[in-house]
């Protein structure tokens, strides 16, 4: 009876080990395990994983879908740094991580996703200074770093977003002068910094900002003239939610 007992609980003992070997192996060599899914490297290009509730660092992994075009990690509860090898992902045209609680700063390796289109990293807890080579993303029409902690001037030199449609900085820390080559994006068309520390005179070259419709530099520290150049943009005047440049300092 004991040498049955002994036999049976072999045979538990075995199968066991069988199942935890078969779990741990549910992926294929060709593909990359992420919150419990297999992820083909060939044919997955487009991951949309938002307000899924997932949580903790983003993992390293994802660098392994090297034929990824679009990334959505929205609205989840990422912590932690933005990981270094994202920046590896090449073929990007949309980096969505927005909305939720990414820490540390925005490394130069960003200026290698020369595809992106469509950049999003909003909302976080994103620090120090925006590093200038993402402002020489060559393809990129869609900027939102709003609501993070952001702090330093922006760069003199905006000649590398010549596509940009979007560029959304409000509610961070930057200060400085709003440089003249940002009024030489003439294919901008949403123009938001507000909620900042900008200083200085608004220059007359806004009006170069020629195919703009919403201009948002509200809660500054602006001062001087408001140029009276500003009146050729086509912008509906009369509406708060398409513009705004009180709580400065303008005479």
């Amino acid at each position: 009876m004991k040498n049955l007992i002994k036999i049976a609980m072999i045979y538990f003992f075995l199968f066991s080990c069988k199942d935890s070997v078969l779990e741990s192996s549910d992926c294929l060599n060709s593909e990359v395990e992420l919150w419990g899914q297999c992820y083909d490297v060939a044919t997955t290009t487009e991951l949309n994983l938002s307000n899924n509730n997932l949580s903790g660092p983003i993992p390293d992994e994802l660098s392994d879908l090297t034929d990824l075009t679009i990334l959505d990690l929205s609205d989840n509860n990422f912590n932690g740094e933005i990981p270094s090898n994202i920046y590896q992902l090449t073929n990007l045209t949309n980096l969505v991580l927005s909305g939720n609680s990414l820490s540390g700063s925005i490394p130069s390796q960003i200026g290698s996703l020369v595809n992106l289109e469509y950049l999003s990293i909003d909302n976080n807890q994103l620090s120090g200074e925006i590093h200038s080579s993402i402002y020489d993303l060559p393809n990129l029409k869609y900027l939102y770093l709003q609501s993070n902690q952001f702090t330093g001037q922006i760069p003199n030199s905006f000649s590398g977003l010549g596509a940009i449609l979007k560029l959304y900085l409000h509610e961070n820390n930057l200060d400085g002068s709003i440089p003249q080559s940002i009024w030489q994006l003439t294919t901008l068309e949403e123009l938001n910094l507000s909620g900042n520390n900008f200083y200085g005179e608004l220059s007359a070259d806004i009006s170069g900002l020629v195919n703009l419709n919403k201009l948002f530099l509200n809660d500054n520290n602006l001062q001087g003239e408001i140029p009276l150049s500003i009146c050729d943009l086509a912008l509906t005047w009369s509406s708060d939610i398409s513009f705004n440049i009180s709580e400065n300092l303008f005479c």
